[in-house]
């Protein structure tokens, strides 16, 4: 057996710590394992602890002897197998409500991540965007940008790093605000990296230049609905006699040269159905390098819930066969969830994330541009309690919950305009998603990828990049580790690594 990514140790200790194996107790899969057979053995995923394992084809047949070999206490301490009349469905409730972030007076008091709307004008018109409606198209002035600065100054913890997500609109429309708020923040001695999610037409070298160096940008998520003739109809852009197609892919090798990454989000809907495939043909040629450009598939928001059941299931056959040529040419597809129990929806019940608005609102969600404030960074103490503590609801779970192995990584916010009815084509395709996801993870393990002990490989001992770490949490480093429990018990962890 091999272990590919560790249980969160958070998962284990709400679990109650590890499970201790009992003579003579029959067991099986926890509900919640998703199983991939593959031509190494069977890799295992487990919802309740985030865990991945390998199982070799012997092995397997071995968990059905009476008297399994020892790798089985592993298993078992990690909740893979569990007594025949355990329910992972209290314990899973118990989880998400030991996972909710309380709402005190002073939630929301230190965020450390700041969505900024620096304008709600765009020099594209998207048929399908859903700032259409926005009654008035407003820049943030160069006077309330200060006050934001002030703002998350005044309110941001100083001993973490903290995220500047600019948003529009298109934010580069007004880049002047953001030099401001980067300048007075960075001035003031915070640690910060900037995200954005813009069309990518206005990025030309100065623009790059100050993105690198004054914003500390990372990542750009850019929206390519076609390839030149279909993006260039969705985008409508105001200029003419321009192709502002081959513009933003020029701008794109503009940002991947100067390392900072893009996420290539690909909206889809009956108008591109065709056509997303060729674009995904022509990213891989035109992108050979694939280190820091992430395509993705989603679809276009669908407000109101319009779509037929028939129109829903042609939609989500098309991501998933596009997802699936995305894999095809060398592209990790994402996942919704490998990291145990989904406590938080989003940003909108995390508690330390926050977007403001051109005018200085305070919200929670920048889908809502004209409603659900929350507070005003002329007085941010003044809370919405009511809207807050609404944004905390979530759809209650239907007849597709009982049996769907991928449940405890699901969690839809009732107010949240993005969210799907789900069915069992969406289901199936989730399903389908994840396990995409996991190969990914598997493939990555194999190559020898190193990532961040902390958020990659969940404590893993054998990990050599973050020693300091996994002494910590596996304190014989690097013999037979042992976890200390809160109680002085101490249970040794064996090596089944082969």
């Amino acid at each position: 057996m091999e272990v590919i990514q560790y249980s969160n140790d958070t998962e284990l200790q709400l679990l109650g710590g590890f499970q201790l194996r009992t003579k003579g107790k029959k067991y099986r899969f926890n509900k919640f394992c998703v199983k991939i057979e593959t031509e190494d053995g069977t890799l295992i995923r487990n919802y309740l602890t985030g865990s991945l394992v390998l199982l070799r084809p012997v092995e397997m047949i071995n968990l059905e002897t009476t008297d399994p070999c020892d790798y089985v206490d592993f298993l078992i301490s990690n909740y893979y197998l569990v007594p025949e009349n355990y329910d992972e469905e209290a314990i899973l409730k118990v989880i998400r409500e030991r996972q909710s972030i309380p709402i005190t007076d002073n939630y929301l008091d230190h965020p450390i991540h700041f969505t900024i709307l620096t304008t709600t004008t765009c020099n594209a018109r998207c048929f399908y965007c859903y700032e259409l409606k926005v009654k008035g198209k407003t820049p943030m002035s160069l006077e309330t940008a200060e006050k934001v600065a002030k703002y998350i100054i005044g309110c941001a913890p100083k001993d973490q790093q903290i995220t500047l997500d600019w948003f529009g609109g298109e934010p580069l429309y007004n880049a002047d605000v953001i030099d401001i708020i980067c300048s007075r923040v960075r001035s003031a001695g915070f640690s910060m990296v900037s995200t954005m999610v813009s069309n990518g037409y206005l990025f030309d070298d100065k623009i790059i230049n100050r993105a690198k160096n004054d914003w500390n940008l990372r990542n750009v998520q850019i929206t390519l609905d076609g390839t030149e003739e279909v993006y260039n109809k969705s985008k409508n852009y105001i200029y003419k006699d321009t192709n502002p197609f081959k513009i933003v892919i020029s701008n794109i090798h503009k940002l991947l040269k100067n390392d900072i990454s893009v996420s290539i989000r690909m909206n889809c809907d009956k108008h591109n159905f065709e056509d997303l495939g060729n674009l995904i043909d022509f990213l891989a040629n035109e992108f050979t390098d694939k280190q820091l450009i992430y395509p993705y598939v989603w679809p276009i928001f669908e407000e109101g819930f319009t779509r037929t059941l028939e129109e829903r299931n042609e939609l989500f056959s098309v991501i998933d066969n596009l997802e699936c040529k995305l894999q095809e040419k060398g592209y990790a597809v994402g996942h919704s969830n490998l990291g145990g129990v989904k406590g938080i929806h989003c940003m909108i019940d995390k508690g330390d994330s926050i977007c403001i608005y051109p005018r200085g609102e305070i919200g929670i969600c920048e889908h809502y541009l004209e409603s659900k404030f929350i507070s005003h960074i002329d007085n941010p103490n003044e809370k919405n309690w009511e809207i807050i503590k609404n944004w905390r609801t979530y759809m209650p779970e239907v007849e597709l919950c009982n049996d769907c192995p991928i449940k405890p990584g699901c969690l839809r916010a009732v107010g949240c305009p993005d969210e799907m009815i789900c069915f069992p084509r969406l289901r199936d395709y989730l399903i389908d998603h994840d396990k995409r996801g996991i190969l990914d993870l598997y493939n990555n393990y194999k190559n020898g990828f190193k990532g961040d002990c902390k958020n990659d490989c969940q404590y893993n001992p054998n990990c050599p990049e973050h020693k300091q770490d996994c002494i910590e949490h596996y304190p014989t480093f690097p013999g037979n580790w042992q976890r200390v429990m809160s109680d002085g018990t101490v249970i040794p962890i064996k090596s089944y690594q082969q």
